[in-house]
């Protein structure tokens, strides 16, 4: 099982938004599994929400919004919703909780890294993190001090 992803020429930015086109194809044993690819046009507006938009054979088309809320220091409120025809659509949707709890598992355990190591293809990154920067100041607390009381 194998999964490509294709991040197109890369982030798209007009200040507070960016946009990113993805392609996401499935091979088993080297053969290519086309129900399963997928088109998602994502829009991040600002750094607490997305909005995609999902093409695939399988689910047709479905918008997703997601939003990440701050509470407290390192805790977080993440909500989906989902916007389709039906539910067959959102069936394969429902994983995402169980997706998402697995990279929590990740983002707990990561320390910054202001020059990370990045190959070639993960230059998308690069300008993600750059775009990124301006939700931030000279004030912005670092983790070790970062208070929400505001």
């Amino acid at each position: 099982y194998q999964r490509r992803v294709h991040g197109g020429s890369g982030y798209e930015t007009d200040g507070a938004i960016a946009r990113v086109h993805l392609e996401f194809k499935m091979f088993v044993f080297g053969i290519h599994i086309k129900p399963f690819d997928q088109t998602i046009g994502v829009t991040q507006i600002g750094p607490g929400m997305v909005h995609l938009d999902v093409q695939s054979l399988l689910t047709g088309h479905v918008e997703m919004i997601q939003t990440v809320l701050p509470l407290s220091k390192n805790l977080q409120l993440m909500t989906h919703h989902l916007c389709t025809p039906g539910l067959r659509p959102k069936i394969p949707f429902l994983f995402t909780g169980h997706a998402v709890s697995e990279d929590v598992k990740v983002w707990n355990n990561l320390y910054p890294q202001p020059k990370p190591v990045l190959r070639s293809s993960d230059a998308t990154i690069s300008q993600y993190r750059r775009w990124y920067k301006i939700f931030y100041s000279e004030n912005s607390s670092l983790l070790e001090t970062a208070s929400l009381d505001w």
